[in-house]
């Protein structure tokens, strides 16, 4: 794994202009920047991001690597009002109505790079082949749960579940996954609202405009290319579905908004063929997820960064939303404009907003959704120009008259 790795890393650092990094202080940057560290002489220069929410930040962790490797590092730290600043611009820039709050971070931080360097590497890639994401663990006890009697898991297991409070939400929310049956348990992890919340939330109108599950799309690769484990159908539909269509179109497209280059070392094809062919029981191991990675490169990493609480890049949202923008998420979703689309339940909309803002349960996911699809329609729709948002979110939630009839 290690020379498959140094090698991808050392071809995506010729170039004939300054290559960096992306650090976030995860394993798969780290292990990027700490092999780019063993093949130049010079300090690589690595760019983290975090956030003004400390739980939320991972800029300690960058500094921890940065330090081990002897790097010139650079970081920013972003605040609430970083949001409403750049929202509308990297909606333009997204193109498509996609809900990603870490557009953000990734395009500052983009920005920043290109202030020192033209290139950087960056760590996409790792968890989809390696198991790191703590899903795949939640799945993989999956095939033990089906072996308990059906009476023990209906009878005895759910009511146990309904009864954990709302700060176990995530307990909560894993546990019951693993009734469902496997394609339905995976769509699970994508969705933003599954099951009642996206029955509440939907106007009639939407409701009979579906015409398809949202599984399909599994059920499609998997029956066109069937992997030999459940593990390994959750790795392959990962590389397939959120790699490509999240991960790899936020990178590029925000990376590129700042004029940056972006390259990818662990998507490098031949490791993705041997990382492909590993059995997936030895990548998952104990319950740690990204075991056999963290292994390859336990003598390489400081110890902290190899047991760390995997954190993913969350922007603090939900904070935000209680705190600075709190009038501004309010506007963009409940004003005259947005409810005459006529999409969704208004009266659910109001609610979540509610609980959300009052802090009774956390929907920062939701509401962020919701307000990216406005903000879209905003930006693309309403806009007949199609003009580049140069203003705030301020600016983008002055009542005006629809200028398209949506509803035929």
């Amino acid at each position: 794994i290690r020379q498959h790795i140094a090698r991808a890393v050392e071809e995506r650092m010729i170039a004939d202009v300054p290559v960096g990094a992306f650090l976030s202080g995860g394993v798969d940057s780290s292990i990027i920047v700490g092999s780019m560290s063993r093949l130049t002489t010079q300090p690589v220069k690595t760019f983290a991001v975090g956030f003004d929410v400390p739980e939320y930040s991972e800029l300690p962790y960058a500094r921890l690597v940065a330090q081990h490797f002897g790097t010139e590092h650079y970081e920013l730290t972003l605040k609430s009002s970083d949001l409403s600043q750049y929202w509308p611009l990297l909606t333009w820039h997204r193109d498509e109505p996609v809900s990603e709050p870490s557009d953000l971070g990734v395009y500052l931080v983009s920005k920043l790079a290109r202030e020192h360097v033209k290139v950087v590497l960056s760590g996409e890639g790792g968890d989809e082949l390696f198991a790191g994401y703590p899903k795949y663990v939640v799945d993989w006890l999956a095939r033990y749960y089906h072996l308990l009697p059906a009476p023990l898991r209906n009878q005895v297991i759910s009511p146990l579940l309904d009864r954990l409070p709302y700060s176990m939400r995530k307990l909560k929310m894993a546990a019951r996954t693993l009734s469902q049956p496997a394609p339905q348990r995976w769509l699970s992890w994508f969705g933003i609202f599954n099951g009642p919340l996206k029955d509440a939330l939907l106007s009639p109108g939407s409701k009979a405009g579906i015409v398809n599950d949202s599984s399909r799309i599994f059920r499609h690769w998997l029956e066109e290319h069937p992997q030999r484990d459940d593990l390994s159908s959750m790795l392959y539909l990962d590389t397939k579905i959120w790699l490509p269509d999240n991960l790899l179109m936020k990178g590029d497209k925000m990376t590129m908004a700042a004029s940056l280059e972006a390259r990818i070392p662990l998507l490098d094809y031949k490791l993705i063929e041997y990382a492909a062919a590993i059995p997936s029981n030895v990548k998952i191991k104990s319950f740690q997820a990204k075991y056999l990675l963290k292994q390859a490169y336990a003598d390489f990493l400081p110890q902290a960064i190899l047991t760390r609480k995997k954190m993913g890049f969350n922007v603090p949202t939900g904070v935000w939303f209680r705190e600075g923008q709190r009038q501004l998420i309010t506007q963009l979703l409940l004003s005259e404009r947005a409810r005459s689309r006529g999409f969704f339940n208004e009266k659910f909309v109001a609610y979540l907003l509610r609980e959300h803002l009052e802090g009774r349960t956390n929907y920062q996911a939701q509401l962020f959704t919701l307000a990216s699809l406005e903000l879209w329609f905003r930006v693309f729709i309403d806009n007949p120009g199609l003009e580049c948002p140069q203003g705030s979110l301020e600016e983008y939630l002055r009542e005006e008259p629809l200028q398209v009839a949506y509803r035929q």
